[in-house]
């Protein structure tokens, strides 16, 4: 008889496996002979079932927060005319075409053309041929010159389509009901924000305007404005993320901002009694704080006046130091104030310094 050895697992009782080593003639294998029985089976189909449910929402749960963070992109498909021009290659010496360019623009193909459609040696050999002195004498023999001449062949209208990025919408950040003047950006009573999304498609228009104010979602009527009553704020300010959805079947870029809204006291002086309110965004379209206030993303004394080190400098050579402030340059460059789109990772490390190549463009 043939050994075999049989596992059950606990977790199914009905279910064995068994091991059963078979001889064959060449080459010889083993083979697993896996028996269930009905109860078993019922049980393996609701655990798979279950499985397959749990794989489905964790990756439609992955795929919503992918497309969330993803920025938008807008394209289209158009189609224009043009006309193409086939030039050949020919050596003097024979007249025989040696290849065929094809260009899109008027005159002469370029060195770049001939190197593309004929390739290094024939672009050398084209590059280093010299007149030929004999091609504009009537008697002149032109198989006595050497080298390379471009001869236009035909001229033939084409069309072809291409694809042209649109400007996407965007939305910015206001308030309403006050007209905040640093640094002490006071108002008498709660002002509103005030959202307002921009379109920039001529056909198209903005249909709504939503996001969240302390995690807590809001949802504004049809329009490309939107007014949201303010509230009192911790000191450390609350976030506030708004986008723009358009008729076009997207939405704008999730922006995000820093609102700070504190009471001023008791006060005898009715002049003096009201609410300081600050918000740092790159969507502020009211007057913008210090921009260290903005690279830092800190928040100044409520209704004082700015401090050194976040005051904005009035002379750039003020920021000039030798010292490796990776964290500044990390926050300037992810506030767009410098430019590290050259750099790998956009000259940032996930921790948001920033890396060699993005603290050497700061400087």
């Amino acid at each position: 008889m043939t050994p075999s050895a049989r596992l059950v697992r606990s977790s199914v009782k009905d279910a064995k496996i068994d091991y059963n080593p078979v001889k064959m003639d060449k080459p010889s294998f083993s083979y697993l002979h896996i028996s269930v029985s009905v109860g078993a089976r019922s049980l393996l189909r609701k655990v798979g079932l279950f499985f397959a449910l749990a794989v489905v929402l964790v990756a439609a749960i992955l795929g919503t927060s992918i497309h969330a963070a993803e920025k938008p992109n807008r394209s289209t498909e158009i189609i224009i005319s043009y006309t193409q021009y086939e030039w050949w290659l020919i050596r003097w010496s024979d007249n025989q075409p040696q290849c065929r360019i094809f260009t899109e623009h008027e005159g002469l193909p370029t060195g770049d053309d001939v190197f593309i459609y004929c390739g290094e040696d024939l672009y050398d050999e084209w590059f280093e041929t010299e007149t030929c002195p004999e091609a504009v004498s009537e008697d002149g023999n032109t198989a006595e010159c050497q080298g390379l001449y471009l001869h236009l062949i035909q001229e033939t209208p084409a069309q072809k389509t291409i694809q042209v990025e649109l400007p996407v919408a965007e939305a910015w950040i206001n308030v309403s009901g006050c007209e905040l003047t640093p640094p002490e950006n006071r108002c008498e009573t709660l002002p509103n924000l005030l959202f307002i999304g921009q379109e920039p498609l001529p056909n198209e228009q903005i249909t709504q305007i939503q996001g969240t104010i302390n995690e807590i979602p809001f949802v504004c009527p049809p329009g490309d404005t939107c007014e949201i009553p303010l509230r009192p704020t911790p000191l450390e300010g609350v976030t506030v993320e708004f986008w723009a959805d358009s008729s076009f079947g997207d939405s704008s870029e999730h922006y995000t901002a820093q609102v700070r809204v504190v009471d001023t006291g008791v006060s005898m002086d009715a002049e003096s009694s009201g609410w300081y309110v600050d918000v740092l965004s790159d969507r502020w379209l009211g007057i913008q704080p210090s921009s260290c206030a903005q690279a830092w993303n800190a928040f100044p004394p409520v209704g004082g006046e700015v401090p050194p080190w976040l005051a904005s400098p009035e002379d750039p050579q003020e920021l000039a130091s030798d010292e490796p402030y990776t964290y500044l340059a990390g926050r300037l460059i992810a506030n767009n104030v410098v430019d590290a789109s050259e750099c790998p990772a956009g000259g940032l490390e996930i921790n948001g310094y920033a890396n060699p190549c993005g603290l050497e463009i700061a400087r």
